[in-house]
Parts: C-alpha cells; structure tokens; sequence
C-alpha cells in the first residue's frame, strides 16, 4: 500500500474533502486509523505501507559544519519528535517505510511524483537480483537520502519500522527493461517550497557503510560501545562485552543504568569522536511505555525515561562528530527489583565532518522475548557480520524467530552495517625499552614488545616521547592489538587523565610532597563515589 497525500505532525494525513466552507479546511485521518483498518487483512501475509506524507513543518538540510551557527541548522527546539519510538501499531507482519521522520517535510516533483514513489521504482528497475526485504527498504533509504541532487542542501530522511515477521520476504527480480523514472529537469516542490530530485543517471554504487571520511581522508576505524546493566554485570552482558571486543574491535565500557549512569551516558555523546565510526549503546533493562505511546526505559520505580530522548542527545547539529554515522540502540527487556536511582570541545575542522543531515544513521532495536537472548548474541559473535550478513538483515532474521510480536526495529540507516576489519594504517615504532625483563636502553620491535609476556605482567608502563611524535597514536594501536590478541587475558580500559594531576607535586605544611590523585575521566569506579575501594 502506498499512500500519497499532504499530512502533518503525528499521523495526520489530509483528504481532498472540505470539512467546512473554509477551503483551507480539510477533513483528515490518521496513520492509526489507517493501520487499524487493515489489522485483520490478511493477518499472514505481509503488509508492507509506503507513507508519503510530510510529518511536519521543519525542513531536513544536509548538515554544514560551516553554518553551524545559523537557525535553519542548529534549532533542535522543534524536533524533538524526529527520533521518537514507539510500539504503535504493534501489528505483526507490518512494515511501514516512512518517505521522511517525524517532524520534517517530504519533497516531491510536480511531473514525476515524490522522491519516495522515485526511489522505490528506481529500486525496483536497479535489481539485479533477489533482494532480503531489509536489504531492499536500506537501499530505498540510501536513493532518497544520497541519491537526490544538491540544491541549497535540502535532503530527506526516510525511515523505516520493521515489525516481527512469520516468515523472510524476498523482492524477487524480474527480467524486464524498463526505463528509470527521470526527476532530474522536472520542477520539483514540497508542501513549501521547491527542492530538489531524483537523478536521471544511474551511478555505480554501495550501499554498505564505508567506514571512511572523504572529506578528512580518515578511515574511521573507532567503534565505541556503552552497555547499560542493572544492579552487577552478568553472564550475558559478559558475553557481548567479549563479542563487541574481540570479534568487532569495539571499545566498551560497562555502566550502571541509573541517573548517575545516563549523566555519564550524556558526557559520552559531548565529548569529540572525530575518529570514530559508530557508537552502540546497550540497555539491559525493564522496557517500558509512557502516556504518549513512546518506548522508554525504566530507571527505578518512579522514573521512565524515553529512548527517543537518548538517540536525539546524538542527533546534529548539536554534536557533530556523529552526523552521518550509524548510531545503535539496543533495549534488552531485563525485569528486576525496583530501585532507587544512585545519584542524580575540540579545535573545529569542518573537514571531519561527514555529509549527512541531522537525522541520519540511527537504528533502534528492541526485543522483549528473552528467550531470544543468545541469538541475539550469536549475532555479534558471528563471522557473518563482518562482510557477509549486513546488521540490518541479522535483526530481521531474528524477528523471525519470535513467534509473539516482541521484537521491533526501527531505523534511518540508509547504508547496510558490516563490521569488518579494516586496514590500518600504522608505522611500528622501535622502543629503549628500561625495567624488569630488558636490559637498559636495549631497543625492542613493535612485535616482540606485544608478543612479551612483560607487558602483560609488569604492572605499570610509561611511554614518554617528544611531543608530536605519536604516544596517543601508539597507545590506540597497542590497546586494539593487546584487545585483539589477548581478549581472554586483558581487558583494555582506556584512562584518561586531568592535565593538572601530571603537575609537580605540591608541598605540605611540613614540607613533604603530597601526591596528586588521579581523575580518571572513565574508570568505572569513579563514576559513583560509593564504589570506589
């Protein structure tokens, strides 16, 4: 089903007939009425809707790091709403393929349609082959967020929710020719004003996340992960942390969730991660849902707090670092005790930001069968992910596998997810190595320093070098080797550490020397004073 008409902020879709005298009047429905009507059609077979509609009145621009400052860029006021998430219409066998988010217009052209009925015919004639369901509503996203030609940097982000299934749909390919629908000399307008289409010519492409910044040159090798537990780490939140490490090369830190936890959670997503390519947050908790329908997680017995709210806190223009890179939410219903909560930039280089908009590349998923638990699992364990299985298609699989309708994925992804690994550009240095095991000055390989048991059993190592010369650079490269190669050894924590704690050591009243006390930024125990030793 395809539905194409004018419509507005949540769910309302505008008909042609007059409510009143008033021509401006028009009567109106729901996307709830509308998914209502067809609950009980077929309630086997797959019921996949096009929603063409705007959603609002914002419009969605391509993210300029050099007008950061301007309104059309840098209001979040308005869309608070283009990351929210709920169950609704909690139907099974439903697929709705939004042609943009909450909050924001969709574009069409006055001779060849919408970009989103463009994109999904072009799709079509593009197939070279059969195509997974999620595969084929990935590359719809991509064709309308990249594939539209640049005009003043107006864009569109669809988005899809992908509801759990009996069976995998299949696209299947047939062998006709057919000329691809033409946007590109058409006028072209919203509900507004004009913007851009859809290219005539059909470029060579990937649809696979590139995991490389074409503007800065920078492969973004970082993957940083957040897993959010109740109460004490357990066997399963063990496991993810091993797979996410040693299968994915991500950095992982493990919290709390609690209010001292989400405070964390929020000086995470402040911080500069120009290098970085993803981020994953992890919620093993008691899912739940507020009075508005939206999905949240439960902190103590009194306090809910929204999943929409924590995706939009990684949303641009406000942080930058993450526009145009995946970001992942995972919610893990985990019931457990009620409790009460525990406690309540860098130099700018436009260079290091990618072209995307605000709302690109969040995906959110939640499951709520917990006998489902090590297959999700599996999924980050497995070789497949790497190359072979995109992320996007592992959870479709998955809501396979739940028989009740308990497992939801919602996404602005345009780009499939693998999580290779990826080539590393890196001079091993040489060390002058002193300390237990070397003798003094003795000069020591990249390779046999790793490869030493000295480096795992010496408790403390100092690297000092000249500045410039690559410490941080080194100290990266050795945590993902050691992680890499001695994952059921070490578990790398990196530290990091005030600049005013590296001073001279102050003196006393007596004249001794009192030492500094380190501040580690994101050492586990700092994080709540009453767990420190």
């Amino acid at each position: 089903m395809i539905v194409l008409s004018h419509g507005n902020a949540d769910g309302v879709i505008y008909t042609d007939f007059h409510r009143s005298s008033d021509p401006d009047e028009y009567e109106t429905f729901t996307t709830n009425e509308l998914f209502k009507s067809i609950e009980n059609t077929f309630p086997k077979s797959l019921k996949n809707v096009f929603l063409g509609p705007c959603r609002g009145g914002l419009e969605d621009r391509l993210f300029n790091p050099d007008k950061k400052n301007a309104n059309q860029q840098n209001n979040l006021t308005n869309n608070q709403n283009s990351s929210r998430v709920s169950f609704e219409p909690n139907m099974r066998n439903l697929i709705i393929f939004y042609s943009t988010v909450e909050t924001t217009m969709s574009n069409r052209s006055v001779c060849s349609g919408t970009w989103l009925v463009t994109a999904l015919c072009n799709e079509l004639n593009r197939m070279k082959q059969n195509e997974e369901l999620s595969i084929f509503l990935t590359g719809i996203q991509y064709r309308i967020h990249f594939d539209s030609m640049a005009i003043d940097d107006k864009r569109q982000t669809p988005e899809f929710k992908f509801f759990s299934c009996d069976r995998k749909f299949i696209f299947n390919r047939l062998d006709l020719t057919i000329a691809s629908v033409s946007g590109s000399s058409d006028r072209i307008e919203n509900d507004a004003i004009g913007t851009p289409g859809i290219p005539e010519e059909e470029k060579p492409r990937s649809i696979h996340f590139p995991w490389f910044n074409p503007n800065s040159k920078k492969v973004l090798r970082g993957r940083r992960a957040v897993i959010f537990h109740q109460g004490e780490e357990n066997k399963v939140t063990r496991e993810l942390d091993a797979a996410l490490t040693g299968n994915l090369g991500f950095e992982t830190i493990n919290v709390k969730i609690d209010a001292a936890g989400l405070k964390y959670y929020f000086n995470e997503s402040d911080k500069s991660w120009t290098e970085y390519g993803c981020f994953a947050a992890f919620f093993f908790a008691e899912v739940d849902e507020q009075d508005d329908g939206q999905v949240c997680i439960r902190l103590n017995k009194n306090e809910k707090y929204p999943i929409g709210q924590l995706i939009h806190r990684l949303l641009g223009p406000k942080n930058g670092d993450w526009i145009g890179k995946p970001k992942l939410f995972f919610l893990i219903d985990s019931k457990s005790e009620d409790k009460d909560s525990a406690g309540s930039a860098n130099t700018f280089n436009p260079d290091d930001f990618l072209r995307a908009t605000n709302h690109y590349g969040w995906l959110a998923f939640i499951l709520r069968n917990p006998a489902l638990l090590q297959n999700f699992l599996k999924i980050f364990e497995s070789k497949e992910i790497k190359g072979e299985k995109s992320l996007q298609e592992s959870l479709a699989d998955l809501q396979m596998e739940n028989k009740k309708n308990e497992a939801m994925m919602v996404s602005t992804l345009p780009q499939l997810l693998f999580f290779q690994q990826l080539q590393r550009h890196f001079i091993k240095p040489k060390f002058s190595i002193e300390g237990n095991g070397f003798e003094s000055g003795q000069e020591v390989k990249w390779e046999i320093l790793l490869e030493s048991n000295d480096i795992r059993e010496n408790g403390i190592w100092l690297l000092s070098s000249l500045p410039g010369s690559g410490k941080s650079t080194v100290m990266r490269e050795m945590s993902y080797e050691l992680q890499r190669n001695f994952k059921d050894e070490i578990k790398v924590v990196r530290l990091y550490i005030s600049s005013r704690h590296l001073q001279p050591f102050s003196h006393g009243k007596r004249g001794k020397q009192k030492p500094p006390i380190p501040c580690f930024d994101c050492f586990p125990s700092e994080r709540n004073p009453r767990e420190r030793n």
